[in-house]
C-alpha cells in the first residue's frame, strides 16, 4: 500500500506483474482504476537501496524544535525533532505508506482553516483534501502553481490569482513585499479609489 490520499482514494505500489493482475481484478469488480504515469515503484520494498542512501540525514542536534507544526506523511500525525534525529525517517519515508488522508484529516479538524493553500503544480492535493472535508465549513482551496497543462497560464498570473484569493478571503498580504522583493519594482504601484458604481453604462430600454 503506497498511499493512502482519501477515503476514496489510494495507491498500490510493486511488481509490474502484480499491478497488472490487481487491477485487472478491480477493473472486473466494477471498481475504478488507473495506473499512474512513473518510472519505479515508489513507496514500496522495492525502492529500499535508494531509500538506504538517505539513512542518516536529520536535524543536527544543536537545532531546536521546528517553530511550525508539520504534519506527516510517514506517520499521519505531527513531526516531531526527535523523529527528525533518529536517521531513519527519510527512509521509512521514501518506502513507506504515504498517510496523506490522515494529515488532512488531522489538520481540518484541528486548524479548521478557512483556505487551503497547494504549494506545487496544479491541484491535485487540493481535489484528494476536499475528499478528506466533513460537514459544512468547508475551506476554499487555492493553488499557487498554474497546472503544467495550463500553457496559456504565465506563472506570475497563477501567482498574483492566488494572492488576489487569499486577500477576498480575509487574509494580510505583503503587498510592498510583493512588489519589491517578488515582482522586482522599484517604486511600488499607486493606490486608486475606484468607484463603488458601474461606470461605462449601456441603456438597453426595449422601448425608450
Amino acid at each position: 500500500l503506497a498511499a493512502v490520499n482519501s477515503p476514496l482514494h489510494a495507491v498500490i505500489s510493486g511488481e509490474v506483474d502484480a499491478v497488472n493482475a490487481l487491477d485487472a481484478e478491480l477493473k472486473a469488480a466494477g471498481r475504478k482504476c488507473a495506473k499512474l504515469h512513473v518510472q519505479k515503484a515508489f513507496h514500496s520494498g522495492l525502492i529500499a537501496k535508494a531509500a538506504n542512501t538517505l539513512t542518516g540525514l536529520g536535524m543536527p542536534v544543536d537545532k531546536a524544535e521546528a517553530v511550525i507544526p508539520v504534519a506527516s506523511n510517514q506517520s499521519g500525525s505531527w513531526l516531531n525533532a526527535a523523529t527528525l534525529r533518529g536517521g531513519t525517517y527519510w527512509t521509512d519515508h521514501m518506502r513507506g505508506t504515504v498517510h496523506w488522508r490522515q494529515n488532512a484529516e488531522k489538520i481540518m479538524s484541528q486548524w479548521q482553516p478557512a483556505a487551503f493553500l497547494e504549494v506545487g503544480p496544479g491541484n491535485a492535493l487540493s481535489v484528494l483534501t476536499a475528499k478528506c472535508v466533513t460537514g459544512d465549513n468547508k475551506p476554499i482551496f487555492i493553488q499557487a502553481m498554474r497546472h503544467p497543462k495550463a500553457v496559456g497560464t504565465h506563472d506570475v498570473e497563477a501567482l498574483l490569482g492566488a494572492l488576489g484569493r487569499l486577500w477576498e478571503a480575509g487574509y494580510n498580504i505583503d503587498w510592498p513585499a510583493l512588489h519589491s522583493k517578488v515582482l522586482g519594482q522599484e517604486q511600488l504601484p499607486v493606490q486608486l479609489r475606484l468607484p463603488t458604481y458601474a461606470f461605462d453604462r449601456t441603456s438597453l430600454w426595449a422601448n425608450p
